[in-house]
């Protein structure tokens, strides 16, 4: 069974495979600091008990406006692999999703600069986009990610 961890950007649902989350912060709550001539997805760098870690805006890499960091607003802290951790800003937590049915049905479609190839049904929520570590680490543009219902 697939689990992902739902979150709200600009009023837009996404998620995440909770296979790629190493914590959840309190955006608020945590220092991050300016990156001088960084690009503007880029909100700063985190220390992360030693080690450093970008934070990354997912609303601005997906071509949405930058949000003010509020109370609600989290860093989900991802695996990176051999470099270390990456923060990932959202808006604000949702839930835990769990699905069963991964890969039912197919589309294409574009959702900011990220492609989304996909959908996996789950109740009557509506469509929920599923962000990829290559979304995430790619360049300006994402490069793929999968829709849930």
């Amino acid at each position: 069974m697939a689990k992902f961890i739902k979150f709200h950007l600009g009023g837009q649902s996404f998620g995440m495979d909770v296979l790629l989350i190493q914590e959840i912060l309190l955006a608020d709550e945590i220092r991050i600091f300016d990156v001088p001539n960084a690009p503007k997805f880029l909100t700063g760098i985190i220390n992360l008990r030693g080690t450093l870690a970008p934070i990354i805006n997912l609303g601005i890499k997906i071509g949405r406006p930058a949000d003010s960091i509020t109370d609600k607003s989290r860093v989900i802290v991802c695996k990176a692999g051999p470099a270390g951790a990456v923060g990932v800003l959202v808006d604000e937590l949702a839930e835990l999703v769990e699905t069963d049915k991964p890969g039912i049905g197919s589309i294409t479609s574009r959702v900011g600069k990220i492609e989304n190839e996909g959908v996996i049904p789950h109740e009557e929520d509506e469509p929920m986009r599923v962000i990829t570590m290559a979304d995430i680490l790619g360049g300006e543009e994402g490069r793929s990610s999968h829709e849930t219902a």
